[in-house]
């Protein structure tokens, strides 16, 4: 199987960062999250019904940091590249 992978990392201001994490969730409910990477190329994947679900948060000094992971099994191919 073939592994097609995409990764972004950019600064944004709260808000944008609440449309993102909005529009994530809505990806979810229709069955397809789309994904740009930095370098333009994307992925759109069809999420499961049931997901594993991890998050930590941390807080040292002026720096907090929360990570949150989502995983699934797919019972048919991913939808792939866009």
């Amino acid at each position: 199987m073939s592994k097609d992978k995409v990764s972004f990392r950019c600064m944004l201001p709260r808000e944008q960062v609440a449309c993102w994490l909005e529009s994530l969730a809505q990806g979810i409910r229709s069955g397809c999250v789309r994904l740009e990477g930095n370098d333009g190329r994307g992925l759109c994947l069809a999420p499961s019904p049931v997901f594993e679900v991890e998050a930590k948060a941390k807080l040292k000094d002026a720096r907090a940091k929360l990570e949150m992971e989502l995983e699934w099994t797919t019972s048919g191919p991913l939808m792939g590249e866009l």
